[in-house]
């Protein structure tokens, strides 16, 4: 049973025909895993590659579909990937597939690499402070800050405020996910 979540990752008929292309050439079927790696010169980098339809694991993975291509992605690289739109190009500067994601807050020249806001749990880690003090210092509830830092709940836009001063940023800097995603992914 595949779970529908309020999300997406997305292709362009350019892309797709790209991909059927490619997947005809090698004797693959037109599905392909997107997914979120650690590394590049940006922090992140994306992977694509063709996959085996019995690769899919319905605990880990969310599908979706475009122009006739199946597009695998599992769970955690899609909070990262959520919105993103995978278009082909092909002209003197570039040839290949390019990634317009609205959570990169930064990329590498290459296009494969990108930097994204932070989760609570990752700023909390960077600058050494607990749960605990996160706590202490917004004057939120403990256990909301421990389902936050599990990203399991999306805080209010109070809390937000409260914990985005904790580290010096604007609301806006950290990830804190949709309800939707959060707690279809997590919950």
């Amino acid at each position: 049973m595949e779970v529908k979540i309020d999300a997406q990752v997305g292709l362009t008929e350019v892309a797709a025909k790209e991909v059927k292309k490619a997947a005809k050439d090698q004797g693959m079927s037109a599905r392909i895993r997107v997914q979120v790696q650690g590394g590049g010169c940006s922090g992140f980098q994306y992977g694509l590659a063709f996959e085996e339809p019995d690769a899919f694991d319905e605990k880990n993975d969310v599908k979706f579909q475009e122009h006739d291509v199946d597009i695998v992605v599992d769970k955690k690289s899609l909070l990262y990937l959520d919105g993103t739109t995978i278009d082909f190009h092909e002209d003197l500067s570039q040839r290949g597939f390019a990634f317009d994601n609205p959570n990169a807050t930064k990329s590498c020249g290459c296009g494969q690499s990108f930097q994204a806001h932070k989760w609570l749990d990752e700023c909390c880690s960077d600058e050494g402070l607990t749960a605990e003090e996160v706590a202490e210092r917004s004057g939120i509830d403990i256990s909301r800050i421990k389902r936050m830092m599990a990203r399991r709940w999306t805080p209010s836009p109070q809390d937000r405020s409260k914990i985005s001063q904790i580290f010096n940023k604007k609301p806006d800097e950290l990830v804190w996910g949709h309800e939707a995603t959060v707690n279809h992914i997590y919950g």
